[in-house]
């Protein structure tokens, strides 16, 4: 089973305001592009993913050409909009011999901030489900506006920001972009598909569409809402996955992982690249509403430019019947699973509490009290992204994870680069930076008679 990328690279980026295709705009001599190569290369060296495919328009080629013999991608012609840069790229690797249980990642040319984990946790999702979404909760309030004016609350629960990368596996969504076409251009019928994502940044529910629209047809005010085989009415794949009757995972994304679009977030790209590597001014130390009575001290790189601190947690939760077996934020399959007052991630909340040691603070239940109905069945893969903003904003990083599940069963071994995935993608750290071993109890303790798991986890952190 092969991994492959589509980096779509095609369109022009006219929203940026720039006179060229915002991707080869250069911040420090190196193309926007680039910073997103640079950490599809480095999942590339992890083995998370094998080969990178740059999707760009003629136009744009030679500029590409350059750029894909320096990352040892391959080009591939884009189309006049993004369904048909997407198709064609399928259609390409199809060629190249992609089978349909080989994986394929699409993602877009201007997320230079997705990182190597991100892109490794969607890999993994993919070929465990089938298909594997980035995307993270809706914090803002919603409201829905119709000619400059407030029409609507929109209620924020269940509601995510989908972003990219997506994965699939290859056949399905090959599949999936088949049956839009069919379904939509049959008798040339009016087209009533929707999506079953709800989401606010990247998807637009299907709209009719009474004829259909060749791909040398380009979109414009006329034919848009025709669409070209009403591909053009979901602005990511996993729109056209779910419509047609797919499923797909949700991968814990980042806010980091933002798409340059307008020309304030090229300059927010560009403060980012020339800040790097500079410490951030001390900043008050908040996790949820609760104020910490100690704030972790910043550290400076001048003083201390090779300062490390070590934390160590552990965690255990009782088994059983009725609740959900997960570890690591992975579903493991299993007759029973953990109790506690959050979805009792067991290992997550080891690793949460060995961050929290490392920098001096007080374990997960002072912060996240079990006898606060706001943290019933929380998400613990969420609470870890909270304790790793906590390090963050005391400009400290997380350098390495090292943790072992004590467990009698179920068997763990292949769920757990799952894991691994999952965790540094919450985490912003490479897959190969988190180390996660599975011991039996030989039949002693609680462990031995299946009554519990246990973890302890050990956490390295650098002062930035």
């Amino acid at each position: 089973m092969k991994r492959y990328v589509l980096l779509m690279c095609a369109g022009a980026g006219s929203r940026t305001g720039l006179s060229v295709n915002k991707l080869l705009y250069k911040i420090h001599d190196k193309a926007v592009v680039e910073y997103t190569l640079d950490n599809f290369a480095a999942a590339r060296a992890d083995r998370a993913i094998d080969e990178i495919f740059l999707v760009c328009s003629e136009a744009d080629r030679k500029d590409f050409e350059r750029i894909a013999e320096k990352y040892r991608a391959r080009l591939c012609s884009g189309g006049k909009t993004r369904s048909e840069s997407v198709r064609r790229g399928l259609s390409f690797l199809r060629g190249k011999g992609a089978a349909d249980a080989d994986i394929v990642l699409i993602c877009d040319g201007a997320r230079p901030n997705t990182s190597p984990a991100l892109i490794a946790a969607c890999a993994a999702a993919a070929e465990k489900s089938g298909g594997a979404v980035a995307a993270y909760p809706v914090a803002d309030t919603l409201r829905a506006a119709e000619n400059g004016v407030f029409t609507r609350d929109i209620p924020r629960e269940n509601v995510c920001a989908v972003q990219t990368p997506q994965a699939f596996r290859f056949g399905e969504i090959c599949a999936a972009y088949s049956k839009i076409n069919a379904q939509c251009t049959m008798h040339n019928a009016q087209c009533t598909i929707s999506g079953q994502w709800s989401v606010v940044s990247d998807q637009v529910k299907g709209k009719a569409c009474h004829s259909s629209v060749s791909e040398e047809s380009p979109p414009n005010k006329d034919n848009v809402n025709k669409t070209e085989n009403c591909a053009l009415n979901y602005t990511d794949d996993g729109g056209v996955y779910a419509a047609t009757g797919y499923t797909a995972e949700f991968v814990p994304g980042s806010p980091d992982n933002y798409k340059i679009t307008l020309p304030e977030d090229l300059q927010r790209f560009e403060r980012e690249v020339l800040n790097k590597g500079q410490v951030k001014g001390k900043a008050q130390c908040t996790i949820h509403n609760a104020q910490l009575k100690e704030c972790p001290s910043s550290v400076s790189e001048e003083s201390q430019p090779n300062f490390s601190r070590v934390g160590i947690g552990s965690d255990t939760h009782r088994l059983v019947s009725g609740h959900p077996l997960i570890l690591g934020g992975v579903h493991v399959p299993h007759d029973k699973g953990l109790l506690g007052h959050s979805d009792a991630d067991v290992l997550t909340h080891a690793i949460m509490d060995a961050l929290l040691s490392a920098v001096g603070l007080r374990d997960i239940g002072f912060y996240f009290p079990d006898g606060d109905p706001k943290y019933k069945d929380a998400d613990s893969l969420r609470l870890l992204a909270e304790v790793r903003e906590t390090l963050e904003r005391a400009n400290y990083k997380i350098g390495h994870i090292s943790a072992v599940i004590s467990a009698e069963s179920p068997r763990l071994s292949p769920y757990i680069d799952d894991m691994r995935a999952r965790l540094a993608a919450v985490l912003e750290i490479q897959t190969s930076d988190i180390g996660i071993g599975a011991k039996s109890g030989e039949g002693l303790g609680f462990v031995g008679r299946k009554e519990g798991i246990a973890v302890t986890a050990c956490a390295t952190i650098y002062g930035r």
